[in-house]
């Protein structure tokens, strides 16, 4: 099954409206692409171990997989995650 880029978080909505264009729902609160049952998939972009740690922790007690490269959240909580 191919990957389908549905639901974008981000502060700055128009912003990333302009890129990603209208094919894709942007929103201002990463917890509604957590919440969305039709999301597998969370891709977590922010960096540092502050929110993004909970919100990937929240990604994962919602049974979404997680996809991250911020090493700092890795090096500091990845026994917990």
């Amino acid at each position: 099954m191919p990957l389908r880029l549905v639901r974008i978080a981000d502060l700055d909505v128009e912003r990333a409206r302009s890129v990603v264009g209208p094919a894709v729902t942007v929103v201002n609160d990463a917890r509604q692409v957590i919440a969305n049952l039709d999301i597998d998939i969370v891709v977590e972009l922010i960096g540092g171990y502050g929110i993004a740690k909970t919100l990937v922790l929240e990604a994962i007690a919602a049974g979404k997989h997680v996809v991250t490269a911020n090493k700092a959240l890795l090096a500091v909580h990845g026994n917990e995650i």
